[in-house]
């Protein structure tokens, strides 16, 4: 199935590279019953509307690509933070929250009901599909695959990273 992918996709290079990048990225959550689980199109949709990661610093500016991020309506001394902003692709907030739902992964499962708990099942449904945005970028960013992900922990666990999670970032040496 995925030889048939590239290889259908294949005229121009830019899209041979966004088939490579999302295989790769499919892979590694796809398999494994304790991996991740976004699946192909989500993984190729993602690349597709996120571009080269290169150009978002920081985690937060991918999430207000996508349109995960808050709306703040402030006045004064108070602090208001409302709904998602919905900037960015529908497509990719409507594929990440079913990502979210169905995930696998132990770490974003377990938040996922923690807050669905608290907050309700749509709240927690967003809040697991941006923590999920921001784990597959982090992959994508640093060139990883999900078990390097996570043998380093927490987001931000790069040298160079600028953001402290609480432990030092240790240097990979082979």
């Amino acid at each position: 199935m995925f030889s048939f992918v590239t290889q259908s996709n294949a005229p121009t290079a830019s899209k041979r590279c966004h088939n490579t990048r999302a295989l790769d990225l499919s892979t590694y959550f796809i398999d494994d019953p304790d991996r991740l689980g976004i699946g192909l199109i989500n993984a190729m949709a993602l690349i597709h509307t996120l571009g080269d990661v290169r150009r978002f610093r920081r985690k937060e500016e991918v999430v207000a690509f996508v349109g995960l991020d808050p709306l703040e309506k402030s006045s004064g001394e108070t602090r208001r933070m409302g709904s998602i902003s919905k900037h960015g692709s529908r497509l990719v907030r409507h594929l990440l929250g079913q990502a979210a739902q169905a995930c696998r992964d132990r770490r974003i499962r377990q938040f996922y009901l923690e807050v669905s708990r608290r907050r309700g099942r749509p709240k927690a449904k967003v809040a697991a599909a941006r923590k999920l945005l921001i784990n597959c970028y982090v992959m994508l960013r640093d060139n990883i695959s999900y078990e390097e992900f996570t043998r380093r922990g927490e987001v931000g666990l790069y040298e160079g990273s600028g953001e402290v999670t609480g432990k030092p970032a240790q240097s990979l040496k082979v």
